[in-house]
């Protein structure tokens, strides 16, 4: 393999994480998300597209159809960028919470293996 073939699936693999965050967090971002106004305002989003978002009457329905509108890897990633600018603390919040969960599925992994490994001493 190419090193432009490795830097093409690692850009891929980038942004297949970008939209898989914000399928996995979609929940939180529209709740948590407020004035995403200025958020629409970062992004390279059609003038009709921007209208649509700005037309919702609450910062939960403007987050909801912001994330709708966001169906391709490029868009995803920008948004996610953006977010990063514009909402630190917010997406702080939801990566610590992503990086927790990775632990105690690792933890709960680690704790299986001990039992196992208890199990082999105690027929012995």
């Amino acid at each position: 393999m190419d090193s432009s073939q490795a830097d093409n699936e690692n850009i891929a693999e980038t942004t297949d994480e970008s939209l898989l965050f914000l399928k996995n967090h979609r929940a939180e971002l529209i709740d948590k998300v407020k004035n995403v106004v200025r958020i629409v305002d970062y992004l390279e989003l059609s003038s009709e597209n921007a209208a649509i978002v700005r037309a919702q009457v609450t910062d939960q329905g403007q987050m909801r159809k912001l994330l709708e509108f966001t169906t391709s890897k490029r868009a995803a990633e920008h948004l996610i960028k953006v977010l990063l600018e514009q909402v630190a603390d917010v997406m702080e919040d939801l990566t610590e919470s992503s990086n927790a969960g990775d632990d105690a599925e690792d933890d709960a992994g680690d704790d299986a293996e001990d039992d196992a490994g208890d199990d082999a001493e105690d027929d012995a």
